[in-house]
């Protein structure tokens, strides 16, 4: 190699002479230079994103050992003095083949039967998306951000308010998909007033599918739409077959005011239960 003004002349092992410019070796080192600290910058965001993450959950932890303590001690003791009411006749019998003490619908759970049951839950568990990169992890301290559920009215920029429709839910879902913030799409985000009650929830699932690949919430809203909401699932990863392992949406079983649970609500955890 030679130098020459400001030139570079680099001759190879088959006599072939090449011109360097030092304009362009400068602007491809800049160049280089930048990627650098673009990759740096994003592994910073990475880093911060992850401790703010671990901060909001600290924060999260308001009570003391103590306070546990005494709720779950309260806890045990009302699930084992009062009992729940379970109205469905299987549900009932599960829990008497099981040991639990019956009094007509009325379970009473003691503490060591509760901590027996609670050995077989995960502390934590991967919701598979249709994207690899979007699934997340419920539990430990990881924290998973949802959005709301259950609105039935929207309110328009200009202020008007109106009846939600699937056009509405399906912006939602393109929201969710372009959220830096927003981990897992919802379930009944909006309440479409344009679509039957009977099959609404098979289009809210489908958008939830095809708008967005990040994990989602099912649909609970009946028995018919938790089963349609496995199909569907099943549909989109391949067949049921692929999703007997892995969890690829949560769903919300709420119990009914005070201590009890529906027979429809028993119904939906026992048919999904038999199909995965």
């Amino acid at each position: 190699m030679e130098q020459i003004g400001l030139k570079v002349y680099v001759k190879s092992n088959i006599g072939q002479i090449y011109n360097l410019d030092y304009f362009y070796l400068f602007l491809m080192a800049l160049l280089a230079l930048i990627l650098l600290l673009l990759f740096r910058q994003m592994f910073d965001d990475s880093m911060a994103n992850h401790m703010k993450g671990k901060a909001m959950y600290k924060r999260m932890h308001i009570l003391t050992e103590a306070d546990k303590s005494k709720i779950h001690a309260t806890s045990m003791n009302i699930l084992d003095e009062i009992g729940i009411n379970f109205y469905e006749p299987e549900a009932v019998d599960i829990f008497k083949q099981h040991g639990f003490k019956i009094d007509g619908v009325t379970v009473h759970l003691k503490e060591a039967q509760v901590t027996e049951a609670l050995q077989d839950v995960p502390s934590k568990f991967r919701v598979e998306a249709r994207n690899p990169e979007q699934s997340v992890i419920i539990g430990g301290d990881h924290l998973v951000f949802a959005p709301g559920y259950g609105a039935s009215i929207m309110i328009t920029q200009e202020g008007e308010q109106r009846q939600g429709v699937m056009t509405d839910y399906n912006n939602f879902c393109k929201l969710v998909q372009t959220s830096s913030t927003i981990n897992m799409n919802g379930c009944l985000m909006m309440d479409p007033s344009d679509r039957s009650p009977e099959f609404a929830h098979m289009d809210m699932i489908r958008s939830n599918i095809v708008l967005c690949d990040k994990p989602f919430i099912g649909s609970s809203v009946s028995r018919q739409a938790a089963v349609d909401a496995i199909e569907m699932a099943g549909r989109a990863w391949g067949g049921k077959d692929q999703i007997m392992n892995k969890p690829v949406m949560i769903s919300i079983i709420s119990s009914m005011l005070p201590l009890q649970y529906s027979a429809k609500r028993c119904v939906y955890v026992r048919k999904a239960r038999a199909l995965t």
